[in-house]
């Protein structure tokens, strides 16, 4: 599979990345205290999910990227 280069990306993601940062900014606290429902996980602040679920979740697949790539002898992490 052959994947967009870094530039490609960056021009998708940004855009991306500004609009979530301003629908986060814009959350009162009620607003992150209100309980969301989330399977399997269950029902829990919606702070909890953005705090923890949508923080760490892509890092998985990163690594997991990262894994494969090196599998194949291709460079993995940049770090």
């Amino acid at each position: 599979m052959r994947l967009p280069s870094v530039e490609a990306f960056l021009e998708y993601a940004r855009p991306v990345f500004q609009e979530t940062e301003r629908f986060i900014a814009g959350l009162s606290d009620a607003d992150l205290d209100r309980p969301v429902l989330v399977k399997p996980l269950g029902e829990h602040p919606l702070r909890f999910f953005l705090g923890t679920t949508l923080l760490t979740h892509g890092y998985g697949h990163l690594g997991e990227i990262w894994c494969l790539k090196g599998m194949q002898g291709l460079p993995g992490s940049p770090i």
